[in-house]
């Protein structure tokens, strides 16, 4: 199994690299080779969205069968300058995975698409008033599903929630609480009541793996724990 994945270098990419079979055959997308430490025979070519003109045609020869794209630029940088360059990029990115045929598109997305509303989630649930970030990729899933469609080409588009664990940003919950308990120092949370669904990376990455394994119609596909928690339970 030949996958092209973006973003491997990231908090989820290390978790995918941890859970894929040895036996696939991988070529990643980075801005800095010899980055990615893992057991897997994986083929570095450096570049970035922006200039796609750098790294395609390597790509390409390489005869990729699936893609796996988890680049989203800058967080927890979410601007509107930010997230209109994130677009842009998707874009350009989305220009050219259309030449090469895949069995399976598959991209990363967030539960902030659904805006400011609270309950269950299910993938015909409207969104309400999302974020700039939410927004954004709501913006680019408009995109991914016309041109897919156009060209028949089977992508999956992954709303996920509130992800933890290892390699996660420092200034998050979980490793901001951690830290301070180390420390012997407060934890000063401002919303202890906020609940949210929480999700371990591991089993994000398993999600996303069981994606190209299982036939499935092109479309939104969250993945959560269904579980709440709020941060005073975490705390």
């Amino acid at each position: 199994m030949k996958i092209f994945i973006t973003g491997l270098n990231g908090f989820l990419g290390k978790s995918l690299i941890k859970n894929l079979s040895k036996e696939c055959e991988i070529i990643s997308l980075v801005r800095k080779k010899n980055t990615i430490k893992s057991e897997h025979n994986i083929f570095e070519v450096k570049g970035d969205l922006s200039n796609p003109k750098d790294w395609f045609s390597i790509v390409k020869d390489f005869s990729p069968e699936y893609c796996i794209n988890l680049a989203w630029d800058g967080i927890p940088n979410y601007s509107l300058k930010k997230c209109n360059e994130n677009i842009s990029q998707h874009l350009n990115l989305l220009e050219n995975l259309i030449e090469i045929p895949f069995k399976k598109i598959i991209v990363t997305g967030s539960c902030w698409e659904y805006g400011n509303q609270t309950g269950l989630m299910s993938e015909d649930t409207k969104t309400i008033n999302p974020s700039t970030f939410g927004l954004s990729k709501k913006s680019i899933l408009s995109f991914y599903d016309c041109i897919c469609k156009e060209k028949k080409i089977n992508y999956s588009w992954s709303r996920i929630f509130y992800c933890y664990g290892p390699n996660q940003k420092s200034n998050s919950i979980i490793p901001t609480i951690w830290r301070n308990i180390r420390l012997d120092q407060k934890n000063p949370i401002n919303s202890p009541n906020t609940y949210q669904d929480y999700i371990y990376v591991d089993d994000v990455s398993k999600a996303l793996i069981k994606m190209i394994k299982v036939s499935s119609p092109s479309g939104i596909y969250n993945i959560g724990s269904s579980k709440l928690y709020s941060v005073a339970q975490i705390a």
